[in-house]
């Protein structure tokens, strides 16, 4: 587990993973705003120069965190319950 140190001024990458064949990704990261600490989930993308920037998603206050995690396990249980993924699938690839 990584652990992140308040005076910590780097975003810490949790989790990203491919999105499609463009090379999109989704990344999962805990980084500071203004003297906030955000959770934020972003698609990033390729430039022309390879280099990864980041694009549409949300960003919210880590003590948003719970409720967040929370609603995901209830959106997974859905899914699976609709048969959207298998019930043995994670990682969201």
């Amino acid at each position: 587990m990584t652990r992140v140190r308040v005076l910590d001024p780097e975003p810490v990458i949790i989790a990203e993973w491919p999105l499609n064949n463009r090379g999109e990704q989704l990344r999962v990261s805990i980084e500071s705003y203004k003297g906030a600490w955000l959770i934020s989930l972003r698609k990033w993308f390729k430039i022309d120069d390879g280099q990864m920037r980041p694009g549409k998603g949300l960003a919210m206050g880590a003590k948003n965190l719970p409720g967040l995690a929370a609603a995901m396990e209830q959106c997974i249980a859905a899914a699976r319950a609709h048969g959207l993924i298998a019930a043995d699938e994670e990682g969201g690839q």
